[in-house]
């Protein structure tokens, strides 16, 4: 994920999810181009651990830091809430694709936001913003979320209050772009494991 403001903001997040309630992820960021930081998370069951860059210390899968981490790792059911569609796209109607070497159903739902706006329906939340991209890939096999694609334009008070960007005076807009990939479904040699002290 992507956040152009003054400069560029950047935050990559890759892990792994192991059925039925493990996974590991890390999480790092840049900021034009300069590491700010970098996240190591694992959560088994109940249990989490969680490293900043000084080891890893024990919390609950419920912790807001454990929480906070878990709403950037595609790998978590977290990162997936507010997705409603993808359960139940409703009458949207998608295209036969593959991606990642899944057969998928592609659902290009920034050009449907974008017809709602032009005959004057404008949810509140999305006032100031632009949907350039908002592309989902379901599996057609079990209606899961294969990949994602987002390219929106806000404004200062929708990057602030949509997003919760830190946007500076002088600010008139953020762009935010998106790419999820999910692969290697149900690939065997995939284990998470508690870390070592």
């Amino acid at each position: 994920m992507s956040v152009e403001l003054d400069g560029g903001l950047v935050l990559t997040s890759e892990g792994e999810f192991e059925a039925p309630d493990r996974l590991g992820c890390t999480i790092s960021g840049s900021l034009d181009g300069t590491a700010v930081g970098k996240d190591e998370l694992v959560v088994i069951g109940d249990d989490g651990w969680l490293d900043s860059g000084a080891g890893f210390d024990a919390y609950s899968a419920d912790d807001a830091d454990v929480v906070q981490d878990l709403s950037l790792c595609p790998g978590s059911a977290t990162f997936w809430e507010g997705f409603d569609f993808i359960q139940e796209p409703g009458a949207l109607r998608g295209q036969p694709d593959t991606m990642n070497g899944v057969d998928a159903t592609r659902y290009s739902l920034g050009e449907a936001v974008e017809t709602l706006k032009s005959i004057g329906f404008l949810p509140t939340e999305l006032e100031g913003m632009t949907i350039n991209t908002f592309d989902v890939w379901v599996a057609e096999d079990g209606g899961w979320a294969v990949a994602l694609d987002v390219d929106i334009l806000a404004d200062a008070q929708a990057a602030a209050e949509t997003f919760g960007l830190p946007v500076g005076e002088g600010v008139q807009q953020a762009r935010v772009t998106m790419r999820v990939d999910i692969t290697d479904v149900n690939a065997t040699d995939i284990h998470v494991e508690a870390p070592t002290p």
